[in-house]
């Protein structure tokens, strides 16, 4: 990872690029779209959760987040074609952690359908992983344009870790 400039949060998603601004600290990637590139997501998750002292549960319940976001973008938003680029941002502050991962196929889906048919328990090999990623996380929000990405922002308070340097 590279260092970066303080805008990195505001627009996190032009390279993979390292900060620390105002007593939080933002990682930054740009992946290929393929599910190989899960593996460097899970190093950042990891080095994330020792940052931030996350306990096994909490370290655990992230990495399950990021692989399920992480594989749908992959998945969903590129069709598995590794000449496409997905990326992820974490910004570590001193409450939270904010995650955002963004895919660049642009199709348009529902994430409420996908919720529904969690609740009802009626999806086949797949749908799970909104519903995983709105039980663990404290906040998920969607943005969508169509033919162009979908955005992912999700955040996940510090109840029981500490940030350290």
């Amino acid at each position: 990872m590279k260092p970066c400039e303080r805008s990195t949060f505001n627009n996190p998603l032009d390279g993979d690029k390292t900060s620390v601004e105002e007593n939080h600290s933002v990682f930054s990637l740009t992946l290929p779209c393929h599910p190989r590139s899960l593996r460097e997501v899970r190093r950042l998750t990891q080095e994330i959760g020792q940052k931030t002292a996350l306990d096994m549960k909490d370290m655990f319940q992230l990495e399950l987040v990021m692989d399920e976001a992480c594989m749908n973008a992959v998945d969903h938003g590129s069709s598995i074609n590794p000449e496409m680029k997905f990326q992820v941002c974490f910004r570590i502050e001193k409450t939270r952690i904010v995650i955002l991962v963004r895919d660049f196929g642009g199709k348009p889906f529902n994430p409420e359908y996908f919720e529904r048919l969690a609740e009802k328990k009626t999806w086949g090999s797949g749908g799970r992983g909104i519903h995983i990623i709105k039980q663990i996380m404290d906040e998920v929000m969607f943005f969508q344009r169509p033919g162009e990405s979908t955005l992912l922002t999700m955040v996940k308070y510090l109840s029981h870790a500490k940030t350290t340097s």
